[in-house]
């Protein structure tokens, strides 16, 4: 984990604002929580899409119900991050076009396992901070996004009836949410 958010903290320092806005999705809102701890004094916001945001000094293993957690231990384990495309088309891709999934499956890059193990020893900062709960996501349902939600304490929920991957299946919904989120920060 420690190098995803090196490399992502190198990345924000070549933009060169002054403040900025973490917009996470997935797996991304256990390093959302690592940078948003490391960069306090520049953020102004955090807004997690369909995030996993475990408690303090959890990963993002530790989000998942016990049976999960223990299977997804052993595949990573065993065999790696890369799940076999009919999970991927049913998990991810519940909501897109073949021809989108077909893209999704092909491009689909595994992680670090570490990544998926690591534990975030961070406390959200005092930030404004919004969740977008994916109403038809299969990876982190609705139901572990209401944990996710606890976890994050954001000020405000927005909902988006589409599966885990909004910035594809509604691009303009997404769009509109983020913005009025920067708008009200004015």
């Amino acid at each position: 984990m420690e190098d995803y958010v090196t490399h992502i903290k190198k990345q924000i320092s070549e933009w060169g604002s002054r403040r900025f806005v973490i917009v996470a999705h997935s797996l991304g809102g256990v390093l959302a929580l690592k940078l948003a701890s490391e960069l306090s004094e520049s953020l102004a916001g955090c807004i997690a899409v369909g995030a996993a945001i475990p408690k303090n000094g959890g990963s993002f293993l530790s989000i998942m119900p016990f049976p999960k957690r223990i299977l997804l231990s052993a595949i990573l384990r065993t065999m790696s991050t890369k799940p076999p495309k009919s999970a991927i088309r049913a998990g991810l891709c519940n909501d897109i076009s073949p021809d989108q999934a077909t893209e999704i499956v092909q491009g689909f890059i595994p992680e670090a396992v570490r990544v998926y193990t690591d534990r975030a020893n961070v406390l959200i900062p005092d930030i404004p901070k919004l969740y977008v709960k994916l109403t038809m996501d299969k990876e982190i349902s609705p139901s572990l996004q209401n944990q996710m939600i606890l976890n994050f304490t954001p000020q405000s929920v927005r909902t988006l009836d589409t599966g885990h991957l909004p910035m594809i299946s509604d691009p303009d919904g997404l769009m509109v949410i983020l913005e009025e989120f920067m708008e009200n920060m004015r």
